[in-house]
């Protein structure tokens, strides 16, 4: 039987930032726009609070974007030497071959599951891993995530990096050099002053 407890309340929000790096290779300083999503929700006991349980998932997810946009990044190379930072280095590390990592824990939760129904059967847990395919699809997940952590350790996104005048700086994720940011933001301030005027 079901007991109604009142209902809960979902908020999701978007927004965008511009993070300002300084390079640590060539000490450059540039600018590059952030896109984050958050959601936050709120209960509403018994239906007794509904427009309160609104207000705290509007809340609760304007604190989760507000979080995600002080503390997380993107990989981006700098606009000048086409490296990347230390953080972005990590980031970049960590989500390469993760699919390896997923498919080999993947792996070896199926074979151990099997392993223990053969246990089950006949009380030879062991055996079941040395005598059947299990044990081949165990070796092999863990060889799979062995693999993939060395190749994270080894790669370096920085190996491949390029001089300015043989990149794409049509490339959305591309970094402005701050001067070229500020010249921009500058030049919108004054083309909606001079709109506004107009308009007056």
């Amino acid at each position: 039987m079901l007991i109604p407890t009142g209902r809960k309340y979902t908020v999701t929000v978007t927004a965008t930032t511009y993070k300002t790096v300084h390079c640590q290779m060539c000490g450059c300083d540039f600018v590059y726009p952030m896109r984050r999503q958050a959601q936050g929700t709120g209960h509403s006991p018994l239906w007794l609070d509904n427009k309160g349980a609104t207000g705290r998932a509007e809340q609760a997810a304007q604190e989760n974007l507000a979080k995600k946009l002080a503390t997380e990044i993107n990989a981006v190379p700098c606009p000048d030497c086409g490296r990347y930072q230390a953080d972005m280095v990590t980031k970049l590390k960590k989500s390469k071959w993760r699919w390896m990592v997923v498919v080999g824990w993947l792996a070896i939760i199926v074979s151990l599951i099997a392993g223990w129904i053969i246990w089950l059967d006949d009380h030879q847990f062991i055996a079941a891993f040395t005598n059947t395919f299990w044990g081949v699809v165990l070796l092999a997940g863990v060889a799979m995530i062995v693999a993939a952590k060395l190749r994270q350790r080894t790669f370096d996104p920085n190996a491949a990096a390029r001089p300015p005048a043989a990149q794409n700086t049509n490339d959305p994720r591309f970094a402005l050099r701050r001067r070229d940011f500020d010249r921009l933001v500058a030049a919108a301030k004054q083309s909606r002053g001079e709109a506004a005027t107009t308009s007056g």
